[in-house]
C-alpha cells in the first residue's frame, strides 16, 4: 500500500485492515515529492487494532516483500501505486 500523503490513508487503513492478512506500506517512485507520505510518521500513527505491517520505503523491496508466503497480493493506495506496480509485471508496458 502506498497512499499520497495528503489522503485519508488512516481510513484506508482501517477499511483494509478488516480484509487483509498484513501490510507492507511503501512509496511509489513516481509519487511527487512534495505529495508522499511519510512513513516513519505512518508507523507512529498506526492504530493497535491495525493488521501487522511492514515498513519498507524502496518500491521494488516492498515488491518482493509482499510476496513472501501470499497467496493473493492486493496492491493499492494511489494511481501511483498501482501505476507502478503495473509497469513492473510481465506483459505491461510503461505509459508516457
Amino acid at each position: 500500500m502506498g497512499v499520497l500523503g495528503d489522503k485519508d490513508y488512516a481510513g484506508m487503513i482501517k477499511i483494509l485492515t478488516e480484509q487483509i492478512d498484513r501490510f507492507v506500506f511503501t512509496t511509489p517512485a513516481s509519487a511527487p515529492l512534495q505529495r508522499r507520505w511519510n512513513l516513519e510518521r505512518l508507523e507512529a500513527e498506526l492504530p493497535p487494532s491495525a493488521a501487522p505491517a511492514a515498513f519498507e520505503p524502496d518500491f521494488d523491496r516492498a515488491l518482493e516483500q509482499v510476496q513472501e508466503g501470499a497467496g493473493t497480493i492486493v496492491v493499492t493506495g494511489s494511481f501511483h501505486t498501482v501505476g507502478d506496480a503495473l509497469a513492473r509485471l510481465p506483459g505491461f508496458a510503461a505509459v508516457g
